[in-house]
């Protein structure tokens, strides 16, 4: 190994170290003080550091550099930044780094702490302070630190009264489903876009809770408009898998309901005739099954509406919603419109033809046909 000691212009002394391709620096005392290595191509002093030059392989820069302290200390983390440079120390001007980073420059001080991050396209030292360039032109390095701290407290202090009114919607019971409904609206409009990450969930959340009261079809529309608000979020992806699984089921019980209705209507009718037997399971799960032979009148009082000839329930239950000879439907009293968590929604019972939908809006009697008698 080759020793060469150096003295330079401020008088520090160190030896510069080769062996092949090898480099590296010492003390004169016979400290390391830039590990001897073949990465670098030379070292040199350049006050007040050492440093060791490397090619690097970023386009468009020849050499990496790291820089050391006179006693050995390496100054800044080379695997932060594409390039560094160490300028000042000329004409009252501080010694400090020059950083890029994906063609962005920024600085750091002596040492090796970051003061403008690498991300304008221009950065130097003028008339005692740091000045940065980006796409609306040139700053005061304090200046505009001063405004984007403000920005990001005001950002951060939104968030943070966001998150407030989310928590106050999340923790009120479903039993006060209105108010939560009320809270989760102020949320979605404090964060119309996302921006802060709330949307989403307050949407999600409010399909839950449409669905808890039964209503599938508001229920999925909210899980839509929270996908819509945020593609990826997985959470409402499941529930509307789930809430379309649940409306497919419910449009099939429909089906069942109908045709166990006109089951019984035929089984009813004077003098008609049919090929065959007809049978569905009804509300109550038990299966219909009836042929369509016989006649529809009889001197027997009709059990299903106790001789009143009207759209009653054969059982009593959910009578309220049989129309009792009106021929309205008993769930939105004939409006066709339901009102629910403060919104108007079309019913969904009569599809909003406001019209009973046990008598088709006839007012009879789905057993007698209103004579009172089977």
């Amino acid at each position: 190994m080759k020793k060469e000691l150096k003295t330079e212009e401020d008088g520090f002394q160190w030896y510069e170290l080769t062996s092949g391709s090898f480099y590296g620096a010492e003390s004169t005392d016979g400290k390391c003080l830039i590990p001897l290595s073949k990465k670098y191509d030379f070292v040199l002093y350049k006050p007040p550091y050492l440093s060791g030059l490397y090619h690097s392989n970023k386009p468009g820069i020849i050499y990496k550099t790291e820089y050391y302290t006179q006693d050995g200390k390496e100054i800044l983390d080379n695997s932060k930044y594409d390039n560094t440079c160490l300028l000042g120390g000329k004409d009252g001007e501080p010694y400090w780094f020059s950083t890029e980073k994906d063609g962005k420059e920024g600085a750091c001080d002596i040492n090796g702490n970051e003061i403008v991050p690498p991300v304008f396209e221009a950065c130097f030292y003028s008339d005692g302070e740091f000045t940065i360039k980006d796409n609306t032109g040139y700053h005061k390095w304090s200046e505009y630190n001063n405004q984007t701290n403000n920005a990001q407290a005001s950002t951060n202090n939104k968030a943070a009264s966001i998150k407030e009114l989310f928590d106050l919607a999340y923790n009120t019971p479903d039993t006060e489903a209105q108010t939560k409904y009320d809270r989760y609206m102020q949320v979605i409009k404090a964060d119309p876009y996302n921006s802060y990450g709330y949307k989403a969930p307050a949407l999600n959340n409010l399909g839950v809770l449409y669905e808890s009261l039964g209503d599938l079809n508001n229920a999925k529309a909210c899980y839509e408009y929270a996908l819509q608000a945020c593609p990826t979020y997985d959470m409402a992806k499941q529930n509307l898998k789930s809430v379309k699984a649940q409306r497919r089921s419910k449009r099939w019980s429909t089906i069942g309901n109908i045709l166990g209705t006109v089951g019984e209507t035929l089984g009813t009718m004077s003098n008609s005739q049919a090929a065959g037997t007809y049978g569905t399971y009804q509300e109550n799960g038990s299966s219909y099954s009836g042929s369509s032979s016989g006649s529809s009148t009889g001197s027997s009082m009709c059990k299903r509406c106790h001789g009143s000839g009207k759209c009653s329930s054969m059982s009593g239950t959910a009578d309220k919603y049989y129309c009792h000879g009106s021929g309205k439907c008993g769930y939105c009293n004939g409006s066709g419109i339901v009102r629910n968590l403060g919104q108007n929604i079309v019913c969904t019972a009569c599809n909003g033809r406001g019209k009973c939908s046990y008598c088709h809006g006839s007012g009879k009697c789905s057993d007698c046909g209103g004579s009172g008698k089977r």
